[in-house]
């Protein structure tokens, strides 16, 4: 197994009680199935407080909430559970948070979630180029027992996660099986070198762990496929890594690409992708299609128009509680019906944040190396596209808000807010990021042209 991982995953470390977070707080925690028999051997009188804020929900065992916080969580803001059975008795979802994992036949690739305040930092930071390390995952498996305890120990403070147990940044620097890799169009599992790159529902969905179903999903996987999205995730990352367009363009070439890619899918002409690849990688035919973009611009009026609209789409999905967690309200209250004062906020904010724009780049590769190959398992490469993407411009449509509640200044503190509250609020469900898919794919405001305004009278 090969176990991919961004170049930053590393410089990840819990800082417990000095987080502004809770892991622990706002979303139903979800127990794996593994754990729960364990649960059910606990014996004397904790085994018996545990199973009795253990409910079913939707099929799946979760944590009763107290007060939106996990039952388990004490007045000292540490977890029972570690406290009582220690660190091997926590949870899946527990012991792995911020980390998430993704597996395709042979290789895995883990990543951090937006979702934590720490690893948002890590992730927003550096405008540098952002590089994929892979590595043979014997070759990352080398943290002391020690360290993990005292990574979770940590971690149980707060109840942020532990330290990566799967790749110490040691390790992946001295192993001589780990590897660091420039874009190939002959090798498809090759790192990218990326410039930049109350009322709660909600399971954590930020962990996807592959045990009983691992079989399932590798026999569903055809292998040339695989192979072919891969180098298309490729492709999409070599035109975001361009450094002569704007995020906006270079998002708009990207989500044209994959419309094109979901075209051949959709007719069956899956022979046809690695054709329409080189296309992509013909700078007289991106010359060309950069034209024909050119005819969105100025389209400023439907730019408006459809973003107010996408707050409202927003607006009517489930929230990790009743309090307009995102700020959707506030954000239509201070822009529907001022078309003028929009678009002056948004140049303001432009101008004002223009070093740190890169920032925005940083999110939607996220999103794409998150989301985008588990199109591997429905073929709906289009509605993973459009998830980075209006995810992206979400955040940033938030980001005005808060640059305009705060007299026109944004913070460093501000970009990781407003990032991490969106990822808790919207991928701590996997209802969510499969209705917004849906609808992506269904409502005309989410089709490619109507999109094309917002991306190129953004940036």
């Amino acid at each position: 197994m090969k176990v991919r991982v961004p170049n930053y995953f590393n410089e990840f470390k819990c800082i417990a009680s000095e987080c502004e977070d809770t892991c622990c707080a706002g979303w139903e925690i979800v127990i794996d199935d593994e754990t729960y028999k364990r649960y059910e051997n606990v014996e004397g009188e904790f085994g018996e407080i545990l199973r009795s804020k253990i409910v079913k929900s939707d099929g799946e065992n979760i944590f009763l909430l107290n007060n939106g916080n996990c039952s388990f969580l004490n007045e000292k803001k540490m977890c029972e559970i570690y406290i009582n059975l220690g660190e091997d008795h926590l949870c899946y979802t527990c012991q792995q948070f911020p980390r998430y994992t993704e597996e395709f036949l042979d290789l895995k690739e883990v990543g951090l979630s937006l979702s934590c305040p720490e690893a948002a930092r890590i992730i927003l930071r550096k405008a540098e180029n952002t590089t994929f390390n892979l590595s043979e995952e014997d070759n990352c498996e080398s943290k002391t027992q020690k360290e993990v305890e005292d990574d979770l120990s940590l971690s149980c403070e707060n109840i942020n996660s532990s330290n990566c147990d799967l790749c110490k940044s040691s390790n992946l620097k001295n192993s001589e099986n780990n590897r660091l890799f420039n874009l190939s169009e002959s090798e498809n599992i090759e790192c990218f070198d990326l410039k930049n790159s109350e009322d709660s529902e909600f399971s954590n969905s930020e962990v996807d762990s592959f045990t009983e179903d691992e079989d399932y999903f590798d026999e569903g996987i055809d292998e040339e496929i695989l192979s072919e999205f891969l180098e298309c995730r490729n492709i999409v990352f070599k035109i975001i890594e361009r450094n002569d367009f704007d995020l906006g363009t270079k998002a708009a070439l990207a989500l044209e690409f994959v419309k094109e890619v979901q075209n051949k899918i959709d007719l069956g002409d899956v022979d046809e992708i690695p054709e329409l690849m080189e296309e992509y990688r013909d700078e007289n035919f991106i010359n060309t299609l950069l034209k024909e973009l050119e005819s969105f611009k100025g389209k400023e009026s439907i730019k408006y128009k459809n973003l107010c609209e996408c707050l409202n789409v927003y607006k009517k999905i489930k929230h990790i509680n009743s309090n307009d967690p995102l700020g959707l309200e506030k954000a239509l209250k201070c822009f529907e019906g001022n078309e003028e004062f929009y678009l002056r906020k948004h140049k303001e904010f432009n101008e004002y944040y223009k070093e740190n724009l890169y920032k925005f780049k940083n999110i939607l590769v996220y999103f794409i190396f998150r989301y985008f190959m588990k199109a591997i398992f429905d073929y709906d490469v289009s509605a993973k596209i459009k998830l980075g993407i209006i995810s992206t411009l979400m955040i940033k449509e938030l980001a005005v808000v808060r640059f305009i509640e705060n007299n026109n200044e944004f913070t460093e503190e501000d970009i990781v807010e407003v990032s991490r509250i969106y990822s808790k609020d919207i991928e701590h469900s996997d209802e969510n990021i499969e209705n917004l898919q849906e609808i992506f794919e269904t409502e005309e405001i989410f089709e490619v042209d109507e999109i094309l305004p917002m991306l190129m009278n953004d940036f």
